[in-house]
Order: structure tokens, then sequence, then C-alpha cells
């Protein structure tokens, strides 16, 4: 009786003091806590005893029904939120963020337009590289030797293409940063163009209690904001180590600026409404004909919706910060995971996006070179290694460095607290691969069968030139891949034939065999020289009913 008394004198005290005259309040925000596509601002300001106080001028993305506020020495007897619109007139704003996309646009195209000629320049010395080689083979089939002057000209092509990577990625990072700025500027644009009003919202606090003057603090969510994970893969020039780096790319156009405040990155979803689905009722009916169309004769689809939804799985909600080495202190949260950025950072509205850097791992990789030459001819290398953090790896992009050299961009999965997992590590210097259709022929069915064969025979040619990861002896091994085509009638027969090596019978590739009729060879290619393999496919049918061939999907 005596709380439900206290409530009532304090909601009939809230009441007659919101009609009062407003004290207004300097406030400043201090922290922010980015969600994936939304954030927290807690901002502070200070209040002298009883009153009603106004904090003016809040954004127009704050949500209403988000702001909480607190008061440790008092109460806070009640709170009202009020939307009000400014005029503004953007005129010169607009003309000003328009001259400045007019010369970012003109220092992309100029960027561009150096990519394509870096990129030309690349694929020049990708040719000089496999000419070389070419004719360092005629050469010693030949019996003439020229191991210096070879020696000299690989230098040369393998310093010109490290240049040629390294003026690549400054540049890459060059276009990457100012296209982001470009999307921040014709957001602003977007913003102001058309617009002469802007919404604002003020807050009312009622306080009561406190006869000394203390911290109030604001709390309230905004849209058009958010972050996503980056990492970059450091290979060492050994292809034994790793370094993976956690950052976060922070943007928003929320309509107020970040100011040096303190910044939690985190991995929960306040957007989503906290109610979970209600069980529908499911229906089981014998097929009627007669309802199988409507009045009309159009077609009647039956659905079925499934509305139910789990609990995000854990791999989905952060990764790991690595509090223990000067990084990030991690926060677990029940379901979700926040990462507190150290030291304080500034994110302006509409300005370029922030990157911070949460932490990093070092992790023990295992190394191999594989291609998939149906696809693409080109050789690269990946990297296995464990997650070994406190936390799941979001999925997001990742720039991948072997060395000092930047080799382009990939994406990695999410990856859970000791799973392991494959990384892209670029392709490979040195090692190419040929692959030349050597037969392609049918025959008919003979006077005893009904039987036609197709046949197509491949010879794969891989030649090391010298690579960074190699065994004592120069020699490489490459995993390659081939897909044979997996038949959907009883009536197709798919062989493989003509091999000059056996598939490999490992563990890891016994799955694909079975279910999707992948192939797998493990080849050793020595050092300045090559290794041929050879193989032909041959499929059997019907003579009467051709084979057509699809690839991807489903059967």
């Amino acid at each position: 009786m005596k709380n439900t008394t206290l409530c009532l004198v304090l909601c009939l005290f809230a009441a007659e003091a919101l009609a009062q005259e407003p004290r207004e309040l300097d406030s400043s925000i201090t922290e922010v806590t980015v969600y994936p596509s939304s954030a927290r601002v807690l901002r502070r300001a200070r209040v002298d005893g009883d009153g009603v106080y106004l904090l003016r001028g809040l954004p127009g993305e704050l949500e209403p029904d988000s702001v909480r506020v607190r008061l440790k020495g008092g109460f806070v007897a009640g709170v009202e939120v009020q939307r009000r619109v400014v005029d503004q007139s953007p005129l010169e704003r607009i003309e000003k963020l328009r001259a400045t996309r007019q010369r970012l646009a003109r220092r992309l195209e100029e960027g561009y337009g150096s990519m394509t000629v870096l990129e030309q320049r690349g694929k020049h010395l990708d040719v000089l590289l496999a000419s070389t080689a070419r004719a360092q083979r005629l050469a010693l089939a030949e019996g003439r030797v020229e191991i210096a002057a070879w020696q000299a000209r690989q230098r040369f092509i393998a310093d010109s293409m490290r240049t040629n990577r390294r003026l690549r990625r400054d540049l890459q990072w060059t276009q990457e940063d100012l296209e982001a700025e470009r999307i921040a500027l014709d957001l602003d644009l977007e913003g102001h163009i058309g617009r002469t009003a802007v919404p604002i919202h003020d807050v009312l606090v009622k306080v009561a209690g406190s006869a000394r003057a203390q911290d109030l603090e604001v709390a309230y969510i905004v849209g058009r904001a958010g972050w996503r994970p980056l990492y970059d893969i450091r290979c060492d020039a050994a292809g034994k180590r790793v370094t993976l780096v956690y950052r976060g790319e922070i943007s928003q156009v929320s309509g107020e600026d970040w100011q040096g405040v303190r910044l939690l990155l985190s991995s929960a979803q306040p957007e989503r409404s906290a109610r979970g689905p209600d069980l529908l009722q499911l229906w089981a009916s014998l097929f009627d004909p007669r309802r199988a169309t409507g009045a009309d004769g159009s077609s009647i689809r039956a659905s079925l919706e499934v509305a139910l939804e789990s609990e995000p799985a854990l791999s989905s909600l952060g990764y790991s910060g690595g509090a223990d080495d000067g990084y990030s202190q991690v926060l677990e949260e029940g379901l979700s995971v926040r990462f507190v950025v150290p030291g304080t950072d500034s994110v302006e509205s509409g300005g370029s996006s922030t990157t911070v850097e949460v932490g990093k791992q070092e992790l023990a990789v295992r190394t191999e070179y594989f291609c998939v030459p149906r696809q693409d001819t080109t050789v690269w290398l990946r990297g296995h290694a464990k997650n070994e953090g406190r936390w799941p790896i979001l999925a997001g992009s990742a720039s991948v460095f072997f060395g000092e050299d930047y080799l382009g961009q990939a994406e990695l999965g999410e990856i859970a607290v000791g799973q392991r997992f494959s990384m892209p590590l670029g392709a490979a210097d040195g090692i190419t691969c040929e692959r030349i259709k050597t037969a392609d022929f049918l025959e008919g069915a003979s006077f005893f069968s009904g039987t036609a064969t197709e046949t197509e025979a491949w010879r794969l040619t891989f030649a090391n030139q010298g690579s960074a990861i190699h065994s004592g002896d120069g020699s490489v091994r490459v995993v390659v891949r081939e897909a044979l085509p997996r038949p959907t009638d009883d009536g197709v027969e798919v062989k493989l034939t003509g091999l000059s090596h056996a598939p490999s019978k490992a563990e890891r590739w016994r799955k694909d065999a079975e279910e999707f009729s992948f192939q797998t060879w493990e080849l050793q290619v020595p050092l300045h020289g090559e290794t041929e393999l050879r193989f032909a496919i041959t499929v059997e049918h019907p003579e009467s009913q051709p084979v057509s061939y699809r690839e991807g999907g489903t059967q």
C-alpha cells in the first residue's frame, strides 16, 4: 500500500512539474554502442537539484520508445519525448557538398584509369613469365644452359610483379576510401536536397528527491548507423603462421556527430522484435483434383509458411578481440558480445566511415597449393588453421597479405570457437597450369549394342619456376580437382580412363568423390620442372538419347 501511494504521489508531482518552465541542459555524448544497423547513444548532463530539465535538439533518427533516463541520487519522476520540425536553408551546404563530390568523381576517374594501366601491365608480366619458362625448357632440351641470365631475368620479372602488386594495392585502398567518402556525400546530399525542414527531438525530464547537483544519463537508440567486421590476413614469408587482425568499420548518418566518445561494438540487434513467433496450426487434406484450379481455370498454388525462428547461433554473435594482448575488452551479455574499443574515437554523421582496430590473433597455419583447372587454371595458395580465440569470428571481408605484398580481397565465413577453417592466401607465383583437350570424339552404337560413347581426353601441365613456399628440394605439392559428370539416369554411365596418375585416396576427399563425383589428385611438381596429368572421361548412353550437361544446382 505504501509503494502504491508513493508512486501515485510521484506521478501527480511529475504531471505538475512538467507544466513548469524547464531549464535547458548542456549535454555531451560520452559513449556509443554501435549495433549492426543502429546505435545506442549515451549522453550525460549535470542537473542542479529538483526541477524540470530540457535536452534540446536530439536527432530526428532517435527512436522515442528507446529513451531511458537514469539518476543515481534521486528520482526520475517523469520523461517526455517531444518531436518538432525546424526550418533550415541548406543551399550553401548543398553547393559545398556538390563541389566536393565533383572533385571526388575526378579523382576516382583518374584512379580507375591508373588501375587499368596497372592491370594491363600485370597481365603483360604474367605472359612474360610464362614465355620465359617456355624458353628455358626449350633451351634445356637443346642443351643450352644460361643459368645466370635466367636467374637475372626471373629476378627482374619477380621484382616488377611485386612492384606492380604494391602499386595496385595502394591505389585500391585509395579508391576504396574515395568510394566510401562519395557514398557518404551522396547520403548527406540525399538528406538535404528537397528538404527545408528537419525533424528533431526534445526530451523533458522531471527530477525529484535530489537535493544536490549530480549527473543525469540519457540513453536512446538511433537508426542509420552500424558497423561491420573487417579483417587483415597476414601470412609470414615461410607460410607457417598467420596473423588475423580484427577491425570494425563504423558509419553513421544519424544527424549528430560522435566526438571523442567511448565506442563499443555489439553483435546484438535491438531492432528485432523481442517477441518470438506463435506456433501455427498445420492442416493435412486429401488431394482433390476439383480444387486444383480456381473458378476461372487459374492454377491455385498451395503454400505453407514456417514461422519458426531459432535463436541466433553463437557463431553469429561476435569474435575474439584478444583482451589479453592490449586490444579490446570483450564483454559477454547473454546472446550477444560487445567489444570495448580502447581509448576514444570520433565518428561524424554523414562523413566517411571510421575503422577501429579491435584485436588480433596469431594462428599456426598449414598451407597448400590448389587448382580447379575446369574453372580457372590459376594455381592458388590457401591456409588451414583453427580458431583458437575465445569468441567466434563474424562473417566479413578480409584483406590478404603474403609477407609485405597485398594480394587482394577475400571473404571469411562465420567460424565458431575451436572450428578449423580455410583462408585464401592469393595466387601462387611461379606455378602455372596449362589445360589442353587432346581428344573429343563420339562412337556410335555397334551392331550388337545400342550404346553410344562420348570421350573427352585432357592433358594438364603444371610447371614450377620457383615458389615462395616449397619443400626442401624446391618442389611443391599441388591439389588438383576436376568434376566428373554425375548421371541422373540409370542409362548413363561415366568412367574415368587413361589415367597418368591415380586420384588421391585420402579420407578428406572421399565424401566429395562419393556425393559429387569430384576427383582429386595430389601432384608433386619439381623445381624448374613439369608434371603432367592425363585423363579421359567417357560417357556411355543410349544412342537414341543424347546427353545434355549442366553445371551447378541439384538433380
